[in-house]
């Protein structure tokens, strides 16, 4: 997204005062071993390291807060799939008086293997739509 007034000065544009969500993540479990032995002539080292607990993954990251360019990345990650509903929410601060315009711009990547070992890529071109904010 980009904020501007478009006949006002660079001091007085309009910034995104607040984004949310600004990260949501998915739980992931950890679990894994690592063991290294060597063996010196008559003595044998082990060495035994074990991961357990749980980590998150981020799928919904907002940057931009406080700037005139906000945005959001979403990434699939494995147990949270890219599906369904997501709410965006921005609260813009502009000086009074001035009219100031979004432009909302949204674009994706897609990348998948399909039949688990052919790889393909598909752009989505931009699709830009300008919101009107009027002067209050």
């Amino acid at each position: 997204m980009h904020l501007k007034a478009p006949d006002a000065p660079a001091d007085r544009q309009p910034i995104a005062w607040s984004i949310a969500p600004k990260r949501r993540s998915h739980a992931v479990p950890r679990t894994g071993r690592v063991s290294l032995t060597a063996k010196l002539a008559i003595i044998e080292s082990t060495i035994e390291y074990a991961l357990d607990g749980s980590g998150e993954k981020l799928f919904v990251v907002g940057m931009g807060e406080h700037d005139s360019d906000p945005e959001w990345r979403f990434r699939a990650v494995s147990g949270a799939p890219l599906i369904g509903d997501e709410e965006l929410t921005i609260v813009v601060k502009t000086p009074a008086g001035t009219s100031a315009r979004a432009d909302v711009t949204v674009a994706a990547t897609v990348k998948h293997r399909g039949l688990g070992f052919l790889p393909y890529r598909a752009d989505l071109p931009p699709v830009v739509r300008t919101i009107d904010l009027p002067a209050m």
